[in-house]
This record gives structure tokens, C-alpha cells and sequence, in this order.
């Protein structure tokens, strides 16, 4: 390899590191996505993580966070609701504050189908005895 080759690579690389070192200056100068929730969490504010494995809605405490998740997967623990005694008589909360404990149930559609003796199929990875199948 002679000069004019090795001269050539070293202002390659040169090139390449003025690249690298540009968008490490790009990526300093945006803000913190973690910011407010890091301040929460100095101020000894409980964060919390989604389990996105389990789906949403699912949230554990962490006593120190890593932040390497998304930052949408964070949250500062929420206040508890108040406990609100009801025995009968108008409800105390309005509609939009109550939460909803009834799930609608996911075989409806199948049992309406079976009232009107619709056949119905399933797959299964178990042996079962067409005996069985049969409708009594």
C-alpha cells in the first residue's frame, strides 16, 4: 500500500468520524424523553412499568428505573381513587367515573348460534371421541 492509498483512508475514516460525531451532537441537543419522569422520580414519586407482555393495562413499581424502554411504557404511579361507601339509592358517581368490571362475554356469539342449533365446529389439539361431539 503506498502513501497516496493510505493517505486516501485515513481522510475516509476522517470523514467517517466528523459523520459519527455530527449526529452524537444532533442526538445531545434533543430533550429528554424521560425528563418529567426522571424529576418525579428524584422527588421520590413512585414509576412505574408496563408489562407489554402481558398487555396493557398490566403495571409494576420500579425501584430503579433503567430507562431503556420506550417512553410511552413509564408512568408516575397514579393517586389511588377514593373508596366511595354505597348501599342503594342514586349512585354517587357520574358515568364517566365509574369503570366498568363486567368483561362482555366472548362466547355470546357461539351460544346464540348453539340456541338456534347451529352446528358448531372448534379446533382442538387434543384427541376427543366424535362420541363426545355429538349433540345429546
Amino acid at each position: 500500500m503506498n502513501l497516496a492509498e493510505i493517505t486516501k483512508k485515513l481522510r475516509a475514516l476522517a470523514d467517517e468520524l466528523d459523520a459519527s460525531n455530527a449526529r452524537l451532537d444532533a442526538d445531545a441537543q434533543q430533550p429528554d424523553p424521560y425528563a418529567e419522569l426522571k424529576a418525579a422520580h428524584a422527588k421520590g414519586k413512585e414509576i412505574q412499568c408496563e408489562q407489554h407482555f402481558l398487555g396493557s393495562g398490566y403495571w409494576y413499581a420500579i425501584d430503579d428505573p433503567r430507562w431503556d424502554a420506550e417512553p410511552i411504557r413509564y408512568r408516575i404511579k397514579p393517586d389511588e381513587a377514593p373508596w366511595i361507601e354505597w348501599h342503594g339509592g342514586k349512585c354517587p358517581l357520574k358515568d364517566e367515573e365509574v369503570e366498568e368490571l363486567q368483561q362482555p362475554d366472548p362466547y355470546a356469539e357461539l351460544k346464540k348460534a348453539h340456541a338456534e342449533g347451529k352446528v358448531i365446529q372448534f379446533f382442538s389439539k387434543t384427541s376427543v371421541p366424535m362420541e363426545r361431539l355429538q349433540r345429546a
